[in-house]
């Protein structure tokens, strides 16, 4: 299940294992619930994370059809997860 990725300590090793099983994943999910693979970018939080796997669902999207909105859901959700992590950062770092 992609709510996995919500696992932080274990993200990294979940992600791996994901991109790494990723055809044969794909190949067992229903071509119309495929989209919701693009839905695992908003799982990260850091700007490399993001652009990481989003490039990773772009270079995957033959396997993929329609997905090209739930990619751009999933970047603005954790784009806005990556903003908010920078404006505490500078508040933190001004106290």
């Amino acid at each position: 299940s992609l709510a996995a990725l919500n696992n932080f300590k274990a993200q990294n090793a979940i992600w791996q294992r994901f991109k790494g099983n990723f055809e044969t994943l794909i190949s067992r999910i229903p071509s119309d619930q495929r989209v919701e693979a693009a839905l695992a970018v908003k799982a990260f939080c850091r700007p490399d994370q993001i652009r990481a796997a989003a490039d990773f669902i772009l270079d995957h999207s033959d396997k993929i059809k329609n997905f090209e909105p739930y990619l751009i859901s999933s970047v603005d959700h954790a784009g806005i997860c990556a903003s908010f992590n920078r404006l505490e950062l500078t508040r933190t770092s001004t106290r």
